[in-house]
């Protein structure tokens, strides 16, 4: 079964993208931007959530940097772009 990760940043329109991918017939899951990338293997595909804080801001939400290893495409929008 194809399936995408949606990681929820904080933003309002994470369910929303969620909903949009299976309404393309996807099957897609939300997890927290902090998923660890280990548990995150097996989709085809991340998409990372907008949301409301700066990235230039210290302590700012970080995804966990061995997800940019899993080879897999990945979607950033607004915040996670």
């Amino acid at each position: 079964m194809e399936k995408v990760v949606v990681l929820d940043s904080g933003g309002q329109y994470c369910h929303l993208i969620a909903r949009k991918i299976r309404e393309l017939g996807v099957y897609a899951e939300i997890r927290p931007l902090a998923a660890r990338a280990s548990r995150l293997r097996g989709y085809r595909g991340v998409i990372i959530s907008g949301g409301p804080s700066s990235v230039f801001e210290p302590g700012s939400p970080q995804p966990d940097p061995d997800l940019f290893r899993l080879s897999v495409p990945i979607l950033g929008i607004c915040y996670g772009h």
